[in-house]
């Protein structure tokens, strides 16, 4: 795992939905294009499961730097007048944008300066979602023999029930909405034994440090990374093993020079087993400043459906796991 998105990372997605957070620099961009990140082919079989999404980049103002982001063929600011970082919102704040693919993701900068840009820093998001047989419908693309399967445990007419439902517009559902209708009332407050305001020493080495707050998931929960900050740009890298997963969000704390200290970068990464956080850096510091929101959450059918804690055919949730992947649940 690492600190740039590419198939690897598309490929090693977890547990339906879960949004981390890239970084490019500080660093000097050369002249002409460089590619931030590129990442194709990452699904494992002939229909899609995964769609990839960036959802916003940050990046330092310079009117002779433009960003172009391709997905899936449609490529955003090719023109000689658009994507310029003077235009983004100034001190690395983030800049919304909607590129969803499902083959090709592509984000490259086109420094226009002549001569090498120094410190420049970029940001970005990208959330992975499986997706379910709306999301396929509504999106056009083919079901897979599991989705056929899937539909089955709905009864014999399933899928005319599922494109009824996306043809009048009441399917599918944000995942924004279905974490905040299916989880939000779900939880039991922040974990404390890893969730918190820090003060951490990053020791010398270029690999994962000591780990600094560690967690066991309580039996009949689960929990979710939702935010990080490393306030004040200390040169730290930041390692977040999840459930087995080395590195699972990796994250530079340089990244957060001239970001807004009151608001911490979303995150949304599941945990269903073990979370530890750890930092290094390339000579020791101390009393380096972290912060993290960890929330428990309780650990509901529908949740062990979408978390791989339930299968096919698992009569211990009934209809709910044939419900999450047709997308009406």
């Amino acid at each position: 795992m690492g600190s740039v998105f590419n198939e690897s990372e598309a490929q090693a997605a977890r547990y339906w939905i879960q949004r981390k957070v890239y970084n490019w620099g500080p660093g000097a961009l050369g002249t002409g294009t460089t590619t931030i990140f590129s990442a194709q082919g990452w699904q494992n079989a002939d229909q899609p499961g995964w769609l990839a999404r960036l959802t916003k980049i940050a990046a330092t103002q310079n009117a002779g730097v433009q960003l172009q982001w391709i997905y899936d063929g449609a490529s955003m600011n090719q023109s000689q007048a658009e994507g310029f970082t003077d235009a983004m919102p100034p001190n690395l704040q983030w800049h919304e944008v909607d590129a969803p693919a499902v083959n090709f993701l592509q984000l490259v900068a086109v420094n226009n300066t002549g001569s090498p840009v120094a410190s420049f820093q970029l940001n970005y998001e990208i959330e992975m979602q499986q997706l379910s047989v709306a999301d396929k419908i509504a999106l056009g693309y083919g079901l897979s023999a599991q989705d056929t399967q899937n539909l089955a445990l709905l009864g014999s007419n399933g899928l005319q029930q599922i494109q009824d439902q996306v043809r009048t517009g009441k399917r599918p559902i944000s995942t924004e909405d279905q974490i905040a209708r299916f989880l939000a009332g779900m939880s039991q407050g922040e974990d404390p034994r890893v969730s918190g305001i820090y003060h951490v020493t990053a020791n010398a080495s270029t690999t994962e440090g000591q780990a600094f707050a560690r967690a066991s998931v309580d039996k009949g929960t689960f929990e979710v990374l939702e935010a990080v900050a490393v306030p004040g740009a200390q040169a730290i890298t930041l390692y977040v093993n999840v459930d087995n997963q080395p590195s699972a969000l990796q994250i530079s704390g340089g990244a957060f020079a001239q970001t807004n200290p009151a608001m911490p970068w979303r995150v949304f990464l599941p945990i269903v087993s073990t979370i530890s956080v750890a930092v290094s850096a390339a000579t020791t510091l101390t009393a380096v400043p972290v912060m993290l929101r960890v929330r428990k959450y309780n650990l509901t059918d529908l949740w062990r459906v979408r978390l791989g804690l339930a299968g096919y055919g698992d009569k211990s949730v009934g209809r709910a796991y044939a419900e999450v992947w047709a997308g009406i649940a």
